[in-house]
C-alpha cells in the first residue's frame, strides 16, 4: 500500500463538488485519469502513463477525503494535499489532512 491521508469534512460533500475538485486536481497538476467514477480518481503524471505504480487515488466520501500516493515523489505530498486543502476552504468546508 501506498502512503495514506485522510481529511475529515465539517459537513457533507455535493456530487458536484466531486466533479470540481477533481477537474481542477487534474489541470493543476497536469495529470491524466487512469479511472473515474463520480466519486473516486486514480491519477498520474503523463511520463509515468505506462507505470501504474506510480499513481493517486482520491476518494471522496460523504464527509471524508482519502488520498492514496503510491510511489509517487514524496516532496511532491504536502503540495497535493495543500491544493485540496486550499479549494476545500474556499468551498466553504473545513478541513485537516492526517496520515492514516
Amino acid at each position: 500500500m501506498g502512503m495514506e491521508y485522510f481529511a475529515k469534512l465539517d459537513r457533507p460533500l455535493e456530487e458536484c463538488d466531486s466533479a470540481v475538485l477533481f477537474d481542477l486536481l487534474l489541470k493543476h497538476f497536469g495529470m491524466i485519469p487512469l479511472s473515474q467514477t463520480a466519486s473516486e480518481l486514480r491519477l498520474q503524471l503523463p511520463e509515468f502513463a505506462d507505470d501504474t505504480w506510480e499513481a493517486i487515488y482520491v476518494a471522496l466520501k460523504e464527509r471524508e477525503i482519502y488520498v492514496c500516493f503510491y510511489g509517487w515523489n514524496s516532496h511532491e505530498y504536502p503540495r497535493f494535499l495543500e491544493f485540496i486543502s486550499q479549494w476545500v476552504a474556499q468551498a466553504g468546508f473545513s478541513c485537516h489532512f492526517e496520515e492514516e
